[in-house]
């Protein structure tokens, strides 16, 4: 091991090498502290850049899928949220992954029928400034007949790997 922190990449404590933490007061959603629900962050970094995900109730009954990022190490974000999912139904537990400027975000959604979810997904390659017009439904079953989650996704480059569970089968699989 080296005596030098920076040659370090993991953190090592006994060498004084710490990791970064956001400052726990700040709140990089924009919609005004305690205006709604919202849950299950999801945080992928580059460099400097921070990109979040999470699943918000801005429109009540109705939970959709938000973004943002911060270009500074997450001292600052953009003063605006961006919200990726396009249905009418509710979309929940949302992963995010980049790689670059490339970034990456799939969630579940039951915007065919109530409760039979589906995968959906969403891409920018300019680092979150934009986005596809329509967000993609990945799975291959008919919309709406079988109940999908524990989406995680994953990316190197351009390729993006994307897994969940359905029941298609009956019975839970991984696909």
């Amino acid at each position: 091991p080296s005596d030098s922190p920076a040659a370090s990449e993991e953190p090592d404590v006994a060498m004084g090498v710490f990791p970064l933490f956001l400052d726990p007061d700040l709140r990089p959603e924009q919609d005004g502290e305690g205006a709604n629900d919202s849950k299950y962050p999801q945080v992928s970094c580059d460099g400097e850049v921070v990109y979040l995900a999470w699943q918000d109730l801005r429109t009540p009954p109705k939970w959709d899928v938000y973004f943002n990022r911060s270009t500074d190490g997450g001292a600052t974000w953009l003063l605006q949220d961006l919200r990726l999912d396009g249905g009418i139904g509710d979309s929940y537990s949302p992963r995010i992954a980049s790689s670059g400027s490339n970034v990456y975000v799939a969630w579940v959604d039951d915007r065919t029928v109530k409760n039979k979810w589906d995968v959906y997904f969403n891409c920018s390659s300019d680092g979150g400034t934009t986005w596809l017009p329509q967000d993609v439904r990945v799975n291959t079953t008919p919309p709406g007949t079988k109940v999908a989650g524990e989406v995680q996704i994953a990316c190197s480059g351009l390729s993006v790997y994307i897994a969940w569970m359905d029941r298609r089968n009956g019975l839970e699989d991984i696909y």
